[in-house]
């Protein structure tokens, strides 16, 4: 091989590689673009729109495990749960379950276990198993 082959030789080597190394740190920069969701128990606290069927109500999970806003009046609307108290609270069983936490006259109900069926930053989906009614609930983070 003479000279001038050796260096177009080497000169295409070198951008091989640049190309390569490039596509390479593009692809690492978009893994590292993508969202891990917190534990739950962390994800949770913050302000919501929650849908069910397709009605969106407003919901807010409080640090202090109160639930608030538009939604708690609509668990009102269930099946056997029309009388229940203003106040609801939640407990973060997993990273996959919360229960809720209602009173109905003062005295406590059993708690209303809400499955995280999909999770993701911004946006999760939820069920509630309620007198033999199965209810999808789709949370989504307000902006």
């Amino acid at each position: 091989m003479n000279s001038k082959n050796l260096r177009n030789f080497a000169s295409m080597l070198l951008i091989s590689m640049m190309v390569l190394a490039t596509a390479a740190c593009k692809k690492d920069k978009d893994d590292d673009d993508k969202c891990v969701p917190p534990a739950l128990a962390t994800q949770i606290v913050d302000n919501w729109q929650a849908t069910v069927a397709i009605v969106t109500y407003p919901v807010t999970f409080t640090q202090n495990g109160e639930l608030t806003g538009d939604l708690a009046a609509a668990i009102k609307t269930f099946p056997g749960l029309q009388g229940i108290d203003e106040v609801i609270k939640y407990e973060v069983k997993s990273d996959t379950r919360i229960d809720l936490i209602a009173s109905m006259g003062g005295q406590p109900l059993p708690a209303i276990p809400l499955l995280v069926s999909e999770r993701e930053c911004d946006k999760m989906r939820l069920s509630a198993d309620i007198g033999g009614s199965v209810y999808q609930i789709v949370i989504t983070k307000q902006q």
